[in-house]
């Protein structure tokens, strides 16, 4: 576990992920996969960094997510979080993630190195109440970088791609209305599970 102890391991992933996904900062979206899934994303969905970049100052965007978990907890929401224990992956596991990695983007199987479960646990602080979220996430090292997955080797930043595209779907859909305006008014906002593909905000934030 003495890669746990050192800086550039496997926990600099979800830190990226807290950064992007709980603290809104477009910068830490490039950290959060290596270079051939976003040539991936690019070939098959014609979505680049810029585009999730986007997606993450966008107004709206953040508008909504914090309006979901003011609910939750009351105004003047932060967060903070807390690893409370990383693991090493069985083999089984880490071929998983291999397979995975090389069948959906491409990525070289040379090229994984170790894979580690984070569990975490995160502080959702407000006015009003607060509110603590487990979390279990995957790291694994690619080109020696660590990036953000699920079990399976999915990378979590398919999240965010996923709420670029139901967002641009509600944008598409309020000019098809004639007009944005109030992304409330179109009713899909009131839930992400409603929004197709981003299923439960919890997923993304939280």
């Amino acid at each position: 576990l003495l890669v746990v102890l050192l800086s550039g391991g496997p926990e600099d992933a979800f830190d990226n992920y807290f950064e992007a996904s709980y603290e809104f900062n477009s910068g830490a979206i490039e950290d959060l996969a290596p270079e051939a899934y976003w040539e991936y994303l690019d070939d098959e969905k014609n979505i680049d960094i810029e585009d999730l970049e986007d997606l993450v100052d966008d107004e709206d965007y953040y508008d909504f997510a914090m309006k979901v978990f003011e609910e939750q907890v009351g105004k003047d929401v932060s967060f903070s979080y807390d690893i409370i224990e990383t693991d090493d992956v069985s083999e089984k596991d880490l071929d998983a993630i291999k397979d995975y990695l090389k069948e959906k983007y491409d990525i070289a199987k040379k090229d994984v190195g170790e894979a580690f479960e984070i569990e975490v646990e995160v502080l959702i602080e407000g006015d009003d109440d607060e509110e603590e979220v487990e979390k279990t996430i995957f790291a694994v090292e690619i080109d020696g970088d660590w990036y953000p997955c699920m079990k399976n080797g999915k990378l979590l930043v398919d999240e965010l791609v996923s709420a670029y595209l139901s967002m641009e779907s509600l944008k598409d859909l309020g000019d098809d209305l004639g007009g944005l305006g109030d992304l409330d008014n179109l009713g899909g906002l009131g839930d992400l599970g409603d929004l197709g593909d981003m299923g439960d905000l919890s997923d993304i934030l939280g």
